[in-house]
């Protein structure tokens, strides 16, 4: 009796799109994007680095810089009061 190996490739998907960025600019190959409603799905290629990129994006500059953008947003389109 023989048996066939049996190849499973499984996909690292986020919504998170500064997320996303990151893992790409760290070349991790991205295998697609959708938009879902008002949302977004990306999916990379399995890669082993996939945990310690995302503990490492945690902890950069460019998440900084996304909780600064975000912040920014939240005054603009956030629920404001007239300052004076």
């Amino acid at each position: 009796m023989t048996s066939a190996a049996v190849r499973v490739e499984l996909l690292f998907t986020t919504n998170d799109m500064s997320l996303s960025a990151y893992l790409v600019m760290n070349n991790v190959r991205l295998i697609g994007a959708r938009r879902l409603g008002k949302s977004f799905q990306f999916r990379f290629e399995n890669d082993p680095r996939i945990e310690q990129l995302k503990v490492a994006y945690v902890n950069s500059e460019s998440s900084r810089f996304d909780d600064a953008v975000r912040k920014l947003k939240a005054i603009l389109y956030g629920s404001q009061t007239e300052e004076s």
